[in-house]
């Protein structure tokens, strides 16, 4: 429930090319560990530098004034950075799944609280240190609130952003040329390409659908699906 900022970026191993042609990168990793940890160094110092220059960044009391930030930055960048990178353990499934959990979760969800009493909020947390043992900590009520209030998210805020061919300006004929290019066939029933088609009768494999009725949503934690169509 501390601040702890950071993003998850998910980048395909492939991309259109301003020619309209879909280039695959088949190397194991997208980028070297060295080129990307030199790029992530020289980019992050550089806007360390202008956040100094703009007056966004002030030094702590406890530096001398001859060690200004932008001599201690240009020493810094004589050092290697390391930036670690390794395939997922179970694949590139795994890691969408894992990811997509935390798309539209809270700080904390209702089944980690165990009390609010007396002005303090007991909720159970996972301690990494002591191999992910499950353990009961309290805040007091405004501590807890306050910590809660961190992860809302700011106004104007976009959650989630999609970039390049997954942009909703360009995904639809992007995606197509992908999979033309791929061999993928194009699915033209696709509900993300042509949200008004409906996909093919599993039955008798017709396309002819009318719209019967809809069946209502149950109010169940199990019944997570959008209303299903009736033909």
């Amino acid at each position: 429930m501390q601040l702890h900022p950071h993003i998850h970026c998910v980048i395909p191993a492939c991309g259109i090319t301003p020619q309209g042609e879909v280039k695959i990168f088949n190397e194991r990793f997208l980028l070297s560990d060295k080129a990307l940890s030199a790029v992530f160094r020289e980019k992050f110092i550089a806007l360390l530098k202008q956040s100094y220059r703009d007056g966004k960044l002030r030094l702590p009391d406890t530096v001398p004034d001859n060690d200004s930030l932008e001599s201690l930055l240009t020493e810094s960048c004589k050092a290697d950075w390391v930036v670690y990178s390794k395939a997922p353990f179970a694949g590139p499934d795994v890691v969408m799944k894992y990811l997509a959990r935390y798309t539209h979760r809270v700080a904390i969800g209702n089944s980690r609280l165990v009390s609010n009493t007396e002005g303090r909020v007991t909720f159970r947390y996972r301690d990494y240190k002591d191999s992910g043992a499950q353990k009961v900590t309290s805040l007091e009520a405004g501590e807890f609130i306050r910590r809660f209030l961190l992860h809302v998210v700011p106004r104007g805020f976009v959650r989630i952003r999609h970039c390049d061919f997954l942009c909703h300006s360009k995904k639809r004929k992007a995606l197509l040329l992908i999979r033309k290019q791929l061999l993928c066939g194009t699915k033209i029933s696709d509900p993300v390409l042509n949200p008004h088609i409906y996909p093919k009768c599993p039955c008798c494999g017709g396309t002819s659908w009318v719209k019967c009725g809809v069946v209502p949503r149950l109010i169940s934690h199990l019944a997570q699906a959008p209303p299903s169509v009736v033909s």
